[in-house]
């Protein structure tokens, strides 16, 4: 067991304590639902269309994305600049990305909308910055 999942399983996620923060954005015309942990070494974050659990996925490996279902090869290559993306803004933390979107069911495969979709991420980042510990 890694020092990541140790400390996520030791976590009461039914608490509302300040480990956990649960927001949402909107891209274009859609609104989406977001859930971060933040931990001292690492963020777990997960960004989608409905909340699943599948958050504590990353206590099991050493991925850095998740994503619920079968992606299609475009979207996967957004997701994984997305996932780079992300992990530049936490200051050298491990970033643990997992989402519902960019499978088959997923209709935007464009460039532009990807980075749409980044910038409200990082606004509500941008707003949250003492939890994340990000300066």
């Amino acid at each position: 067991m890694t020092e990541v999942s140790s400390a996520i399983q030791s976590l009461n996620l039914n608490s509302e304590a300040s480990h956990k923060l649960r927001f949402k954005f909107r891209v274009l015309e859609e609104e989406f639902e977001a859930e971060a942990i933040a931990l001292k070494e690492c963020v777990v974050l997960w960004a989608g269309r409905r909340r699943i659990s599948e958050i504590l996925f990353f206590a099991l490996g050493e991925l850095s994305l998740h994503i619920s279902g079968d992606p299609t090869p475009n979207h996967l290559i957004f997701l994984q600049q997305l996932t780079v993306k992300l992990a530049k803004l936490f200051n050298g933390k491990q970033v643990y990305f997992s989402t519902d979107l960019g499978t088959d069911n997923f209709d935007k495969a464009e460039p532009l909308y990807w980075k749409k979709f980044f910038d409200s991420l990082k606004t509500q980042i941008d707003l949250h910055k003492e939890f994340f510990r990000i300066n």
